[in-house]
């Protein structure tokens, strides 16, 4: 049986078995400040009391929780009070942690603001290093010492406006016909439903902050609201005021009129509060930043600025991690299209939802991956585009030259800029005039004289697809590799015949990879030290994709640039929690990196992982010559 002094430890143990593939020891034991050794010790209580029904196993420096019975495992959890709690109960209990940190005239102590919330210290500590990063956004803080009581610090405007801001439910009742009162103003200035709510909700606060001994001062308040005196919804507002006030028997000072009177001055235009140019960046997000930065280099090995989108992305962050903790939801009806538009870029978005449950237990929803992703899209549009080096380009067309006018119509939606493009007929031009451009658009076959990258088009084309050509097809001519034909997959042109594995299903995934670097560098494509920067890095991070693709990939010191080969078992094999197909290996060269290929190598390897159906094929393929016609003809 386990012990209740351990109750908190072993709950959270359990939470991070349940939400993450593994429970990495050392950060476990200094998410809880407690040591490794005490971690052993739980878990190994935990799998005696779980005897028959659930293990933790060891690999590699992580623990793996092992079912053996799921509905023992749950009746388990019930009966020992260890159930792992909703989203919407930790949402309530941030709610209720935060409103008394507002709430609260006097400093208090850690213990007693535990039992009061019924939960022990340590659950409390992660839930006020949560509650900071929301927090810091209204530059308020959390001040004082675990024995001697804590506080929040900050002006009593800014305390309102993160009530109001992350929509905390204020206890106040109504009563004295307030609603009556409420309803009479709106009706006589024409006050919209939603006008109306907002300003329920400003008055409840007003009352409830009165009350509890928080009126506002004259600290913080923007110049917006004291110029607002002059308005007329202000004075409108004063006439209710003193309807209010006889009511209540409460006295509303000039500063608690001027706060009542922000929805209504905003009521055609709404008045944003938090005016994004006066509100500073938090430390925490801007370290936030950094880290979900250095976790997008360490995991993909792609180095990239966020300096253009910086401004945006740390205000995004810091209302979406207000939103998160407080459960204020948001729709996204795109994030299908995001998924498909920008791979790589919700990719990057999931390594920064890790970040951010790593740092602060709270989990990205679906909606908020999709808007993050648009961030990270950005950045990957503009790192390199080849289109910038184009100054004169082609289009032979073999049906006349309208058909050539209306393909130069859909380029030039592509083709900004300075772009010369140069019309030309199938039956009279020459391989020396088309060898002078920088790239050729045609319709029918060319001489093969032609030097010039040819990208073969129809009279009518998916913009978005043929950019996407026009990036393969650069990266290749960058690295000296011919595309095949029209199809210029980076995986397929990449992939030679002596980098094809057919994997052994007996022996362990390790065991596999190691026979895959051992043959590359055999062939002197990877150096020695390859197989250990490998293991290295899978001790770390194990990069397997949501559909049977995994990805280990390390520097390499040799000379050949980039190397990519690819395993394939033709059963799946269980990695950990995954099953695993197929494994993509690359080296990535250490100096002179190409980030731009690397990039179209991720972009093509999360599109195939996007696609069951393709790696069902790609697993039952036996020889070389059968995985180049399915690049050929199938992955497009």
């Amino acid at each position: 049986m386990v012990k209740l002094a351990q109750k908190d430890r072993l709950s959270a143990i359990l939470k991070e078995s349940r939400s993450m593939n593994e429970i990495n020891l050392k950060q476990l034991a200094g998410k809880l400040s407690v040591s490794t050794r005490t971690i052993r010790n739980d878990i190994h209580d935990l799998n005696r009391a779980l005897s028959g029904i659930a293990q933790f196993q060891l690999v590699r420096g992580s623990y793996w929780l092992h079912l053996d019975d799921e509905a023992r495992y749950r009746k388990f959890l019930a009966d020992h009070e260890l159930t792992t709690e909703s989203e919407d109960s930790l949402k309530k209990r941030d709610q209720d942690l935060a409103l008394k940190l507002l709430r609260a005239t006097t400093a208090l102590k850690i213990d007693e603001l535990a039992e009061s919330l019924n939960i022990g210290r340590t659950t409390l500590i992660e839930d006020l290093k949560r509650l900071r990063v929301t927090f810091d956004s209204f530059d308020l803080e959390i001040k004082g010492k675990p024995n001697e009581g804590i506080r929040l610090s900050g002006s009593e405007w800014k305390k309102r406006i993160y009530i109001l801001q992350n929509k905390i439910d204020v206890p106040e009742e109504w009563g004295n016909g307030l609603e009556g009162l409420i309803r009479t103003f709106s009706e006589r200035f024409f006050l919209e439903q939603q006008t109306e709510t907002e300003w329920k909700r400003y008055i409840k606060v007003m009352l409830r902050r009165i009350r509890d001994g928080h009126p506002l001062s004259w600290d913080g308040i923007p110049d917006f609201l004291t110029a607002a005196q002059d308005s007329p919804e202000f004075r409108q507002v004063g006439v209710f005021s003193d309807q209010l006030e006889s009511a209540t028997g409460e006295n509303f000072s000039v500063l608690e009129r001027l706060f009542i009177t922000v929805p209504i001055l905003g009521r055609r235009s709404p008045v944003n509060v938090l005016d994004l140019t006066s509100v500073p960046v938090s430390k925490s997000i801007k370290k936030m930043i950094r880290d979900i930065q250095k976790q997008v280099q360490k995991e993909l090995n792609i180095s990239f600025s966020l300096d253009k989108v910086a401004k945006e992305l740390s205000y995004h962050l810091m209302f979406m991690m207000n939103r998160l903790v407080f459960g204020v939801k948001l729709h996204n009806s795109l994030i299908t299209e995001v998924k498909k538009k920008y791979p790589l870029a919700y990719e990057m978005a999931e390594i920064a939802y890790d970040v951010i449950y790593r740092d602060y237990h709270i989990k990205v929803t679906d909606a908020e991956l999709g808007y993050l992703a648009y961030y990270f899209g950005i950045m990957l549009d503009e790192q390199s585009n080849p289109l910038m080096g184009l100054r004169t380009v082609g289009i032979v067309c073999d049906t006349g030259h309208s058909a050539a006018r209306i393909i130069e119509v859909q380029l030039s939606k592509i083709l900004t800029g300075k772009v010369e493009k140069k019309l030309f007929s199938s039956n009279a031009v020459q391989a020396g005039e088309l060898n002078q451009l920088d790239l050729i658009f045609s319709t029918v076959p060319l001489d093969s004289a032609v030097r010039t990258p040819v990208i073969h088009i129809t009279d009518i084309f998916d913009e978005r697809l043929l950019m996407k050509k026009i990036n393969q097809l650069f990266e290749l001519k960058q690295l000296d590799v011919a595309p095949d034909e029209e199809h210029f997959s980076i995986l397929g042109n990449l992939l030679a015949e002596d980098q094809f594995f057919i994997l052994d299903e007996q022996k362990s995934y390790q065991e596999n990879v190691g026979m895959m670097i051992a043959d590359l560098t055999r062939k002197q494509y990877v150096d020695a030290g390859f197989a250990r920067r490998i293991a290295d890095r899978e001790k770390k991070s194990q990069m397997i994709f949501n559909h049977e693709i995994a990805f280990p990939h390390a520097v390499n010191k040799t000379s050949h640039g980039i190397v990519l080969a690819l395993g394939i078992f033709h059963q799946p094999i269980r990695v950990g929690r995954k099953d695993v197909r197929l494994v993509f290996l690359l080296g990535v060269p250490e100096e002179n990196s190409d980030e731009k290929l690397l990039i179209d190598v991720y972009d093509e390897m999360i599109v195939l992982s996007g696609h069951p159906e393709w790696i069902n094929q790609i697993s039952r393929v036996t020889s070389y010559p059968e995985l180049k016609r399915f690049f050929r003809t199938e992955f497009k």
